[in-house]
């Protein structure tokens, strides 16, 4: 572990920012990215036993 973040802290300024702004365009990517995900797999499931259940009925 020591090893890793020595590797960290010798890299250059330039080498530092770039991988924060990477991490911080990538962890609010994934988790708009899982939202909406799952927000769309709710809506399928809601609308498909909708649409069966009136089948059903017909």
């Amino acid at each position: 572990m020591k090893i890793k973040l020595n590797k960290f802290f010798k890299m250059t300024i330039r080498k530092k920012l770039s991988v924060s702004f990477v991490i911080m365009l990538i962890v609010p990517t994934v988790i708009i990215g899982a939202s909406s995900y799952f927000s769309s797999k709710n809506s399928l499931e809601k609308e498909m036993m909708r649409a069966a259940s009136e089948n059903v009925i017909l």
